[in-house]
């Protein structure tokens, strides 16, 4: 392990460290706070609320919302529901509601102006045509189910905590296990960022907020211009009560005692697709903050287990001090994941209870309940490493005997004569699908009388834009096996294809990091209605032949520290790639374009921040897959050109394609930025094959060995 590893080993334990303990003190911090009770009678003479529930096609769940509304006290002055387009038999429930009691109002808010989230628009509606004598306006959605005495609560929790506006955090119910799994650990990355409910404040960045049930003063929601001030956020409800707080209100976000109930999600997909929207909280007051509360959360909650097995599979001793110091740090980290599990009623009770399909409300440790306690699902790591003394050290490699010893079964010739079939299917598919785009496609009076043509073209339209990629990646583990060996090719994929994956669908659903994108349906099945399957594994062999192709450089050339230049130059060659082929792919004078922009920018009319996104993805799977590795590859055992000759063809590819659409600009970027340097990685290979140590390797095995 290099001293650069070491070091970044180090960092990064300190940064978990100084994180978990900001967590720690925030948690601390909010512990004491304070609940919504059910009030058992309403004030009389009290001020009234108007009560605004946006809907669109919610048939089948508004009636339970309905019902709680219309078995609310004299203190809700009028129900508004602002429709904005239903199709389905929506307006038949409210209608219905209407004739049970007067205080039940049909609007309608359809079409959405430009510019505006549908849902701001219902509210904004609703907010304009409420009656003049209420003084509060509480916003519900249609799948809460209120109790009959949640709007007189709120009130009196208003005027007792003296805040101008408040939400709650509801009680939710389960569709499943799978969403139980999924829904509460996604809850609780907002107690990381933002502490415990039970507070008011007037800070911006401390603010938490939930518009599924949110209720404010109507002069305030003046000051600010309403819900019109909100019109362009995808997370109206936490810009909004950051604007009120802005304006110096104090802002609360309560837990309560069963007031409100909702049933968000269908199942786990449906959780996923929306998390990704609002995990990030980015609006205009998202700064500094929101960056380091999204670290906390990635170091904090969700790193610690990754790590530790991480560092578990390297198979490394106590006694060096890399394995011994991030265990020793990360130990510590379940005392985090406790911090508001175990309390039992009152104002220590979990946040953000979950009720399960049984119909218990599922506290944390020690509660009560057939729900699944959020706790269950959250990051716990307890690891222990002693230096010295009996006990059990980590996993580690030693040599076997020698009559342990396997022959190498497979010879080295075979195994790169597969890798370069492989290779030779991806350059066909290439060759078909550019084919396709660039002669097929634009004159179909070349094969639309041939039936066998047709059916080529519409076995093309259908799976060359995948195929090519699959065939890429197959190529890619094939030789990485026979250079590298199967530990260290399957690290690169099992890291670089999870972490794309993931990078690619928060940034289909958020924006973040690449731009507000989306992909069209010609590169295959999408994972979760976003990404195409092929697009992880695109990352995963461009990601691998680019690093590939620094080790080289950076070994023959002899730079150092090695690790660094590594990843640096296989940073840089991927980057490169990018900047000639996403102009083109989605190049709107392209025949097909396999992903489209919703923003523009200065690249040839992409966002820069495309490229930093790229970068950043890139840095993060090449860095870990390095630090698993424990050790640089050694390309002396790597044939040159294979990772130069898939880069290659890939670049090409997108330069034959910009080309097509006149981009001369990114073209000439990828030929001197790209290729050009990338060259410098072939090596003439030496005299007799330069076999993999493949007979050192199956002398050795796993097992666990004492500490010493």
């Amino acid at each position: 392990m290099s001293r650069w590893c070491q070091a970044l080993a180090r960092a990064m334990v300190l940064s978990q460290v100084l994180l978990g303990g900001h967590v720690v003190w925030r948690l601390a911090r909010t512990a004491r706070g304070r609940r919504i009770g059910a009030e058992p009678d309403a004030s009389p003479g009290g001020e009234r609320v108007t009560v605004i529930v946006p809907v669109l096609n919610e048939e089948h769940r508004l009636a339970p919302c309905l019902d709680g509304l219309v078995a609310q006290g004299g203190e809700v002055a009028e129900v508004l529901v602002v429709d904005g387009g239903s199709t389905d038999g929506t307006w038949g429930l409210v209608e219905a509601a209407a004739r049970r009691d007067a205080r039940v109002r049909l609007l309608a808010a359809s079409p959405v102006p430009p510019g505006w989230n549908g849902k701001a628009h219902g509210l904004q509606v609703g907010l304009e045509c409420a009656a003049s004598s209420t003084a509060w306006v509480l916003t519900v959605d249609a799948d809460v189910r209120p109790v009959p005495a949640l709007a007189r609560s709120l009130l009196a929790h208003a005027r007792a905590e003296r805040v101008e506006a408040l939400s709650v955090a509801t009680l939710q119910r389960l569709s499943g296990a799978a969403e139980g799994l999924l829904h509460p650990a996604l809850l609780a990355t907002l107690v990381y960022r933002f502490g415990i409910p039970g507070h008011a404040t007037d800070r911006v960045q401390a603010v938490q907020a939930n518009g599924q049930c949110f209720l404010a003063r109507r002069d305030v929601l003046g000051r600010v211009g309403g819900f019109a001030s909100v019109r362009d956020s995808l997370n109206e409800d936490v810009t909004l009560a950051r604007s009120l707080a802005a304006a110096g209100c104090r802002v609360g976000f309560y837990e309560t005692d069963g007031l409100a109930e909702v049933a968000m999600y269908a199942g786990w997909r449906d959780a996923w697709r929306n998390w990704t929207r609002s995990l990030p909280l980015r609006d205009r007051y998202a700064g500094l903050a929101g960056w380091l509360g999204l670290a906390e959360v990635a170091l904090v909650q969700a790193l610690p287990l990754p790590l530790a097995m991480g560092l578990w599979l390297r198979g490394r001793r106590a006694k060096p001090p890399l394995a011994a110091s991030m265990l020793r740090g990360n130990r510590w980290l379940p005392f985090v994941s406790l911090q508001y599990w175990g309390g039992r009623g009152g104002a220590s009770s979990a946040p953000y209870r979950q009720r399960g399909l049984g119909g218990g409300a599922a506290r944390g440790a020690g509660g009560n309940g057939t729900g699944l306690p959020g706790a269950a699902v959250d990051v716990l790591v307890v690891a222990r490493v002693r230096s010295g003394g009996g006990g059990w050290g980590m996993v580690e490699c030693v040599p076997a005997p020698a009559r342990l010893a396997r022959p190498d079964r497979r010879p080295w010739r075979t195994q790169m004569r597969i890798a370069r079939l492989l290779f030779a299917a991806h350059l066909a598919a290439l060759g078909f699908g550019l084919a396709g785009l660039l002669i097929a496609l634009p004159h179909p009076e070349l094969w639309a009388d041939e039936p066998n043509a047709v059916r080529v073209y519409d076995f093309g339209m259908t799976y060359a834009g995948s195929l090519h990629i699959v065939f890429g990646a197959l190529a890619m583990l094939a030789f990485g096996v026979v250079a590298l060996g199967w530990p260290k090719t399957l690290i690169f994929f099992a890291a670089s294809v999870p972490l794309s994956l993931g990078s690619e669908l928060i940034g289909t659903g958020t924006g973040w990091p690449f731009g507000n994108y989306a992909y069209t349906d010609f590169l295959g099945y999408k994972v979760l209605d976003h990404v195409p399957f092929s697009i992880p594994l695109s990352w995963f062999y461009m990601g691998f032949a680019s690093f590939l192709l620094g080790s080289a450089i950076a070994q023959g050339r002899d730079l150092r520290p090695r690790a660094a230049w590594s990843v640096g130059l296989g940073v840089w060659f991927l980057t490169v790639w990018d900047l000639v082929l996403d102009p083109a792919m989605a190049h709107e004078s392209l025949a097909v374009q396999f992903w489209t922009w919703d923003e523009t920018g200065p690249y040839f009319g992409m966002p820069v921040q495309n490229f930093v996104g790229w970068s950043a993805t890139g840095l993060l799977f090449m860095l870990l897959s390095r630090f698993l590795w424990r050790e640089d590859a050694d390309t002396r055992r790597v044939p040159g050109w294979f990772p130069l000759a898939v880069y290659a063809a890939n670049t090409l590819f997108a330069m034959a394609l910009s080309a097509s659409v006149d981009l001369w600009g990114p073209i000439l970027l990828a030929a001197v930025l790209g290729l050009a340097p990338a060259s410098l990685a072939w090596r003439r290979r030496p005299a007799g094959p330069a076999r993999p140590d493949h007979e050192a390797r199956s002398r050795r095995h796993w097992r666990v060995a004492p500490s010493r």
